[in-house]
Parts: C-alpha cells; sequence; structure tokens
C-alpha cells in the first residue's frame, strides 16, 4: 500500500522525468507545467512555490543579518537569480574583498540556499522520498514564470 502511494505521487509529480537542477536551467527557461494559469489547482501549486522561495531567502538574509553579513548578502544576493552576469570583481572592490573571496562567498550562498530549500520542501512531504519529486515539482513552476524575481 505504502508502496503504491509513493508511487502514485512520484507520477503526479513528474515521475519518471529526468532529474532537473537549478544549475541545468538555462536563462529564461520555459518548461511546460500542466495546468493552465485559469487552472485553481496550479495557482496554488505557483503560489506555493514563490511563497516557499522567499520564505527561504528571508531565512537566509537573517541568518546573513545575524552573522553581521548584510552588505555582503544584500551585493551577492542578484548573483543567486542570474550567476552568468556575475561581476565577482567589481563586487569584491565594492565590498574591500578580492574577487576569489566574492567567488567563494557567492558559492557558499548558493550552497546555504539550496540547503534551507531543501529542508524548507522537507517539511511539507509526509515522506522524505518525496523531498526529490516535489523539488522537481518546484523547479518546473519557477522555470515556467521567467518573471520571478524574488531572487533579484
Amino acid at each position: 500500500m505504502k508502496e503504491q502511494h509513493r508511487a502514485a505521487s512520484a507520477l503526479k509529480r513528474g515521475g519518471g522525468t529526468p532529474h532537473l537542477s537549478l544549475d541545468a536551467l538555462p536563462e529564461n527557461a520555459a518548461v511546460v507545467v500542466e495546468g493552465s494559469r485559469q487552472d485553481p489547482e496550479y495557482e496554488f501549486q505557483r503560489a506555493w512555490a514563490f511563497t516557499l522561495l522567499e520564505r527561504v531567502l528571508d531565512a537566509l538574509e537573517n541568518e546573513y543579518k545575524m552573522a553581521g553579513r548584510t552588505p555582503l548578502f544584500t551585493a551577492i544576493r542578484p548573483l543567486l537569480a542570474d550567476a552568468s552576469s556575475a561581476g565577482y570583481r567589481g563586487l569584491g572592490e565594492s565590498l574591500g574583498m578580492s574577487e576569489g573571496a566574492v567567488t567563494v562567498a557567492f558559492h557558499h550562498m548558493r550552497k546555504r540556499y539550496g540547503t534551507l530549500l531543501r529542508a524548507a520542501i522537507a517539511d511539507t512531504v509526509a515522506d522524505p522520498a518525496e523531498l526529490d519529486d516535489e523539488l522537481r515539482h518546484l523547479i518546473r513552476i519557477v522555470s515556467a514564470n521567467p518573471g520571478f524575481s524574488t531572487l533579484g
């Protein structure tokens, strides 16, 4: 019975589709998501995704604030949404850091964001085995909305 539920949940959340990575999505990626913008279920899922991302970003910002690193967070935050436009040297100069130090700080921030996101999603699923399916579902919803600017 439990295996049937897990299989049904996996199919509902895109089971059998290839693994999606935030790193692998091209800029302005558009992924087809079942449902239309008129569909209440789609709108609920979309609201859930963006609310969750906002909560995770707020938690990350709070961590940086508590560590007295608000200027670093503010400077690097836009890179979470678009690392391709990273000007690490310029950011380093404005923050009094080397380009290498900014690069390391960005990668630490990005890794922590991913950890917080996975933890937030884990809080929403009954079975930890559903975590990756939910993460893929969130990525599909966000990818279908390239205008998303919470991170920027």
